[in-house]
């Protein structure tokens, strides 16, 4: 299932938050700075997790950042190409992998940004909302949470 919601999903009480990075270690922009900013260790652990990685190897893959077993666990969608386009195979791999997760887990929400990839990674929604669709939109046990931060 699929939920629109308006707010701060950094806030929204998900149990995932998912956000995509790039190859690059760089969180400088969207939701990656917030998480950055609010949660500096995850940022660090990322940045040491692709030092030695290959870009090949990484993308399509989440790389999971977890506070001492609370909640959100960060996911660290790589579906950014070396370019830092959003690449839409990657994205589909990396939302395929975290459903998988949430029912092993027995998770039941997960939420994204609004426009997934789609600021400073020039993605087009159109085409990452219907990824989500075809992978949530008849799921019963996980619910996608989309977020759109509003500004005050």
């Amino acid at each position: 299932m699929i939920s629109y919601h308006k707010g701060d999903l950094l806030e929204s009480g998900c149990e995932i938050i998912a956000h995509q990075v790039n190859l690059q270690g760089v969180m400088g922009g969207g939701l990656a700075k917030q998480i950055a900013d609010k949660y500096p260790l995850c940022e660090i652990r990322y940045k040491e997790y692709i030092k030695n990685k290959l870009s090949y190897n990484i993308l399509g893959k989440v790389f999971y950042y977890s506070f001492k077993g609370n909640k959100p666990i960060i996911a660290n969608c790589f579906s950014q190409q070396e370019n830092f386009d959003t690449n839409y195979e990657a994205v589909k791999k990396c939302f395929i992998g975290l459903k998988e997760l949430m029912r092993y887990c027995e998770f039941k929400t997960i939420g994204v940004p609004f426009k997934y990839g789609c600021g400073i990674a020039n993605g087009d929604w159109q085409k990452v909302e219907q990824i989500f669709k075809d992978i949530f939109e008849n799921e019963e046990e996980v619910e996608l949470q989309i977020w759109e931060l509003v500004q005050a």
